[in-house]
């Protein structure tokens, strides 16, 4: 019974000190929140980031000149062989995987018909450049369309941990090499 009590003290106290604190008009509102968490995410001068090429890669018609951005600003990269979006500043917030960290890969060529190649032969290789790590797991390649993306390939990569990552695609005797500071995506 004391143990319980004694327990109970130790979970309630912290939440009772932080109802003492500063009134909540003083609390960032949730983009405030975020931004503070990506200022912690900026890539330090020893990481050589890719970043935004001058000029801008335009991907060819029917792709639209600017890629959809989600909630960063986003540039295309590559050539019309190969190419894929990246965060202009050279991160790359991922999400708690199950041995690491976890995102989405989109890829993009000229001429890729979705609904013939449902299954590309994409591939994604990487290394971390900053500390050794084991090397990054992918899933297969799938196929996918949406109507502000055009059709894309996709696949899920896996990195051990965050850092400074170089990475590469692989697709039909073409290869697209980029650098990124891999952080985990805090909400």
């Amino acid at each position: 019974m004391h143990n319980r009590l004694a327990l109970g003290l130790i979970v309630a106290l912290p939440l009772l000190l932080a109802a003492c604190g500063a009134p909540a008009a003083d609390v960032p509102p949730p983009q405030a929140a975020r931004s503070v968490a990506t200022q912690s995410s900026v890539a330090p001068a020893s990481c050589p980031t890719t970043r935004p090429p001058d000029p801008s890669f335009v991907p060819p018609a029917p792709y639209p000149p600017e890629p959809p951005s989600v909630d960063r600003d986003k540039v295309w990269y590559g050539t019309n062989e190969l190419w894929t979006w990246l965060n202009a500043d050279g991160t790359w917030e991922m999400a708690r995987g199950e041995r690491g960290l976890f995102d989405k890969s989109f890829w993009w060529r000229q001429g890729y018909d979705w609904r013939t190649e449902t299954t590309p032969a994409l591939r994604v290789s990487g290394r971390r450049l900053d500390a050794p790590a084991p090397t990054v797991t992918s899933s297969d390649a799938t196929n996918g369309f949406e109507e502000s993306m055009g059709a894309f390939m996709l696949l899920g990569l896996e990195l051990p941990a965050g850092g400074c990552w170089e990475l590469t695609g692989h697709y039909h005797g073409r290869s697209l090499r980029l650098v990124v500071w891999v952080t985990r995506w805090q909400p």
